[in-house]
């Protein structure tokens, strides 16, 4: 289009043709670009400097803004609008903010906005926020009232919540991150019920499930740590040794015992106590506490020895079968009768897999009685 160059022209100037038809050119494209029935701008407007709009502000294609901007009314935007310095958006009604996509350097936002795509590369501030798509921010994003996405958000760098002892923020409806009010501490409290808090570490690892001060794993805990799991719940791993230790009246008042393996590279397990004895127990009557190696005790036993009843044998009977030979150990508990040499004696004997009692005598009343201790048979 050829370029017209204004000139003022007096009452009674002639306008030479070049002019006019310049003239004429350079109205119909603007009646073209603008509406001025409807007041719609038409095709892409460029602006670089800034632009103010205080009230409503429709664009049917792109709009780029190179200076600031500065929207005081609502919003119709169909197309994107790219806004290369920072974007002050005053008021946008989310029956009437259509924004498809939003790119700036810096966006304030004081009221309301529902934006499609919101890309961006400085600071997003505002008081609510209404995200239907992706927003992406590559600095900070500040909101003082509500913020809702319902796409992915993407920021990459840190989100801030500046929550001082309260919920700062909610996933779904079942759980919520809380700030607790104690240094290098985060809480994660339940909705249906704030005294629980449950954290799964993976989507088919353990439940950590924490309530009245309980710590469970895999389960709803019912002490202090409760570890619900088959086979092998618990590896204690160390590089040449690991123990377990015991502080009953708290840590300030020292070990008093520990279990495992005490030295580097020992082989030997230990159980001490420094405070008293260590006491072992099975179940009354029908348990017992097996030890299936050797046993080396280097002082004396002490303990409530188990005996069976007291078998008898008078001469002329038979053997009398005691206890098993695996189990229990026999010995004589009493003698009578008349001895009167080498042809009188009593025993008790090992026979196959069981004790016996029995003896001989060439006079009368030759008797004995006999014991086992050992293992209940």
């Amino acid at each position: 289009m050829p370029v017209y160059q204004h000139s003022e022209k007096k009452s009674g100037d002639i306008i030479a043709s070049d002019e006019w038809n310049k003239m004429g050119l350079h109205i119909q494209g603007l009646n073209k670009k603008l509406d001025f029935n409807e007041s719609i701008l038409n095709g892409d407007l460029a602006i670089k400097g800034s632009l103010s709009v205080l009230d409503n502000l429709a664009v049917s294609n792109d709009l780029s803004v190179t200076g600031n901007q500065l929207i005081s009314g609502s919003s119709v935007l169909n197309k994107d609008l790219t806004v290369k310095g920072n974007a002050n958006l005053n008021s946008l009604n989310t029956s009437t903010a259509r924004i498809t996509s939003l790119n700036s350097t810096n966006i304030n936002v004081t009221n309301t906005a529902t934006l499609t795509r919101l890309t961006v590369k400085g600071a997003l501030s505002g008081t609510a926020a209404s995200f239907s798509g992706t927003v992406a921010v590559g600095n900070s994003l500040t909101v003082n009232g509500n913020s809702q996405v319902k796409g992915s958000l993407l920021v990459n760098n840190t989100i801030v919540s500046s929550v001082n002892n309260g919920k700062c923020f909610q996933s779904g409806n079942d759980a919520a991150i809380y700030d607790v009010n104690i240094a290098n501490t985060i809480g994660v409290y339940g909705i249906q019920d704030i005294k629980k808090g449950n954290l799964r570490l993976g989507k088919t690892g353990p439940l950590l499930q924490g309530s009245s001060s309980k710590l469970g794993i895999n389960t709803a805990p019912s002490a202090p740590l409760h570890v619900k799991g088959n086979g092998g719940v618990l590896n204690l791993e160390g590089i040449n040794h690991t123990y377990v230790q015991f502080y009953p009246q708290g840590i300030t008042n020292g070990r008093k015992a520990w279990f495992g393996y005490g030295n580097s590279n020992t082989e030997t397990i230990t159980l001490s106590n420094t405070k008293s004895d260590i006491a072992l127990s099975a179940k009354a009557g029908a348990g017992a506490v097996k030890v299936s190696g050797s046993l080396e005790v280097t002082k004396e036993i002490r303990g409530k020895v188990w005996y069976s009843k007291e078998y008898v044998w008078t001469q002329g009977k038979g053997p009398i079968k005691m206890g098993p030979v695996a189990t229990t150990v026999a010995f004589l508990t009493y003698v009578r009768g008349h001895f009167a040499g080498s042809g009188e004696h009593v025993r008790v004997y090992q026979n196959g897999s069981y004790w016996y009692l029995h003896g001989a005598s060439q006079k009368s009343g030759v008797a004995a009685k006999a014991r086992c201790i050992g293992k209940n048979f």
